[in-house]
């Protein structure tokens, strides 16, 4: 089954699977435990801007999200978002 997003971006059951293990991965690395956080939609949007582009590997996609979230950080003093 193919998930389609709003943005008619689609990814593979492999894609899914690689997005959730790093989302579990990522929220564990920030200490984010509840799902309710605004920073947990900040962490999917970055996966799925990162897996958008290709990234299948959790790892990798992990890495690319952390390196996102840390630039909008240094920019903004906070992390907020950028479509």
């Amino acid at each position: 089954m193919t998930i389609r997003f709003p943005n008619e971006t689609s990814f593979e059951p492999e894609a899914i699977d690689a997005m959730g293990q790093a989302y579990e991965r990522l929220l564990n690395d920030l200490g984010l435990t509840d799902r309710n956080d605004p920073l947990t939609t900040i962490v999917a949007k970055e996966i799925v801007k990162v897996a958008s582009r290709g990234a299948r590997d959790p790892a990798e996609i992990r890495v690319k999200v952390l390196a996102a979230l840390d630039a909008s950080k240094r920019s903004s003093g906070s992390f907020a978002y950028r479509s």
